[in-house]
């Protein structure tokens, strides 16, 4: 970790703390991936250094996309979106051709593990969530083995899946507190308007139309809209609703906080089965980064530290502790490697 002058802060660096204010705002998460042009609102808002992983500590945990084709990929999704609004029908071939690209760059990870940043540049949920449920279905693609063609259709299908939510007003999707139960009817609809647009759209299957449609459908029934049940279910739309849940689970919301991997993880595996295909799930589950690099941790024994880099087992990385020695009145710091350490786990994230 280093602490450097704002002026200094350059495309692709991570936060490794929060940036907090003067006055004592809370201006950026930590793990947000940082970009040049940040420099003159910090500066505005009195901030003069920052706190950022340094070389060794940002990418002995591979990110699935760099943060320049994540930036290109919010880019797509906005212009995609917001031509939706203004009304406008829409040709595909921009969003087969970037799709093409996502999926290259992830068969060409060398260690596909699902750690999802945060870009934190897009006010609008929308568009990030978009790419997000991509990168997760996917890896659960390539995990299950589907050849580069199955994988484009997939990628494509996850990229578009809540296209219909540009056709809900805002003031629903945003609202900060519980939806009445006509709203979220209206909000139930976006499934059949997705449907609907991408059947109009040149370039675009049935198939692609079909994961709009479905992806709130549960594999033992009671989704909607149609109640389906298991093979009923397109696999590409069993794939992006774990997709979808996981990455809106961890994402902070107008009304209420994101959930650490290993907490959403707790919430879905109650679902396997229930809501989500349990062959495509464990695969899924399989490939979760539960404790990203950078998260803070509590171990069993009281201790706590931050994630300093994976192990072979999900659940037992190395950590970096800040031990208190009360009785002297100093800090130690210590690093451990969990799979080294039989008789210690850790309790949970912070």
């Amino acid at each position: 970790m280093k602490y450097i002058p704002v002026e200094n802060i350059v495309d692709g660096m991570r936060l490794a703390r929060d940036v907090i204010t003067p006055s004592g705002e809370t201006l950026l998460l930590r793990d947000l991936t940082l970009r040049a042009h940040f420099v003159c609102g910090l500066i505005e808002h009195q901030v003069t250094h920052v706190f950022v992983l340094d070389g060794e500590e940002q990418y002995n945990q591979d990110l699935l996309l760099s943060p320049q084709t994540k930036f290109q990929a919010i880019d797509v999704a906005k212009s995609m979106f917001d031509n939706l609004k203004m009304g406008r029908l829409l040709n595909s071939q921009q969003v087969t051709a970037f799709v093409a690209e996502m999926v290259d760059e992830l068969l060409s990870c060398t260690q596909l593990l699902i750690s999802l940043h945060r870009m934190g540049t897009v006010e609008e949920y929308l568009i990030e969530h978009s790419i997000n449920t991509t990168i997760v279905s996917t890896v659960i693609g390539i995990r299950s083995g589907y050849p580069r063609e199955k994988l484009l259709a997939l990628a494509k299908a996850a990229f578009l899946h809540d296209i219909g939510k540009t056709k809900v007003a805002d003031s629903i999707l945003n609202k900060p507190g519980p939806l009445t139960t006509a709203e979220f009817e209206k909000v139930k609809m976006h499934t059949e308007l997705g449907y609907n647009i991408i059947r109009e759209m040149t370039d675009c299957t049935m198939q692609t139309a079909i994961v709009s449609l479905q992806h709130h459908e549960k594999y033992n029934g009671g989704g909607y809209p149609a109640n389906l049940v298991q093979g009923q279910i397109h696999d590409f739309s069993r794939i992006v609703a774990i997709a979808d849940v996981y990455d809106s689970l961890t994402t902070d919301r107008c009304y209420r906080p994101g959930l650490p991997p290993d907490k959403a993880l707790d919430l879905m595996g109650k679902e396997c089965g229930l809501h989500f295909d349990p062959y495509l799930y464990n695969i899924f589950a399989s490939t979760v980064v539960v404790y990203p690099v950078g998260s803070f941790v509590e171990l069993s024994d009281g201790s706590v530290g931050s994630v300093a880099s994976l192990t072979t087992d999900a659940y037992k990385p190395e950590v970096n502790l800040v031990i208190v020695k009360s009785d002297k009145g100093s800090v130690e710091h210590r690093r451990v490697n969990l799979l080294n350490e039989p008789n210690l786990t850790i309790k949970r994230s912070i």
